[in-house]
């Protein structure tokens, strides 16, 4: 992997009006993914982790407003571009696999004409190269009949066979990042392993970075090489893989951990975790995990943890990490 990033963010916050309310969806939050690098975002639904790319990507609609210190992909500073110079880089540098493939087909317009528009219209190719490559990327992501299936619509694909051909569409142009929100939502599990199997070989033959958002802590470990974990709008942890799985440091992340099924885990009784996500009517100002924490003081109640390295690699946003590492054992 190159050194130098192809994505870096510093300090992302995003907030939303709700009639009198305000939202505080995604609450300083900062990362980068290098080159040829597959980046989990983890955490419960209502986490910030969908925001959190959609605001880069100027995807957030409503009353919505996002500050950023500062964001850069490639060569480009994501915030200083208009909207028509973020248009062309998404879909031609930063491909989307969008979360639900039912909804965001075009349910009246044939799926080989849907890949191939994203190729005119960022002027990838002429009709003719675009339609032959439109029969070669429904092949590459595993479609038999091509030719056939290129004249179908969305309702004659069975789920899995729609998010290849959201696939397709993201990587039509052939772009260095690819973010995958939830790819395998209400997919059986056969099906998943065959879109993250697909995935991973899309990133090793064409070195495509990929940020893939999930609520399942078992993709993500078995899929990436690094993850963060989100939760109330805020990185909680990030590290490496390996360490996630050897030693986690966040009770959050911990508590993600226990409450998913592992194999060999036979007879282990699972263990979810107590209460619900808070309510983000106002920006953080202690530990937002603390009234679920049963490792929280008095100090997780009042002052807010702010993200710090661990170890290399490994940053936490706890107060009492060391601590939680040696009790949770």
């Amino acid at each position: 992997m190159a050194d130098q990033p192809l994505l870096t963010v510093e300090s992302l916050y995003t907030r939303f009006k709700r009639g009198t309310d305000t939202i505080y969806a995604v609450n300083g939050v900062s990362f980068s993914v290098s080159a040829g690098e597959v980046v989990g975002v983890v955490g419960e639904s209502g986490s910030g982790k969908s925001v959190t790319m959609m605001s880069l990507l100027g995807l957030v609609r409503g009353r919505a407003t996002v500050d950023v210190k500062r964001a850069t992909f490639k060569k480009w500073e994501l915030p200083r571009l208009t909207p028509r110079q973020l248009e062309d880089i998404r879909g031609r540098e930063i491909g989307v696999i969008f979360q639900d493939p039912m909804t965001s087909l075009n349910p009246v317009m044939r799926v080989g004409d849907q890949v191939m528009e994203a190729m005119l219209a960022h002027q990838y190719a002429t009709p003719r190269a675009a339609f032959n490559r439109t029969l070669d990327l429904l092949r590459e992501v595993g479609i038999p009949d091509a030719v056939q299936r290129f004249r179908n619509y969305p309702h004659e694909f069975s789920g899995g066979m729609r998010q290849r051909i959201m696939i397709a569409m993201a990587i039509a142009c052939e772009p260095d990042l690819l973010i995958a929100d939830e790819p395998t939502t209400a997919l059986d599990v056969t099906v998943q392993m065959q879109i993250l199997a697909l995935l991973q070989e899309l990133r090793e033959r064409r070195h495509m970075s990929i940020v893939i958002i999930t609520h399942d802590f078992g993709v993500a470990t078995n899929f990436c090489d690094r993850i963060l974990v989100m939760y109330a709008g805020r990185i909680v942890e990030s590290a490496a893989v390996a360490e996630f799985v050897a030693q986690p440091a966040h009770p959050y992340t911990i508590g993600l951990r226990s409450s998913i099924l592992e194999i060999g885990s036979r007879g282990r009784p699972l263990s979810p975790i107590p209460g619900l996500p808070p309510t983000v009517t106002e920006p953080p100002k202690n530990c937002s995990f603390a009234p679920r924490c049963p490792y929280a003081i008095d100090r997780c109640r009042e002052e807010l943890p702010e993200l710090r390295v661990l170890s290399p690699g490994h940053e936490v946003a706890c107060h009492r990490a060391e601590e939680v590492i040696s009790l949770a054992g």
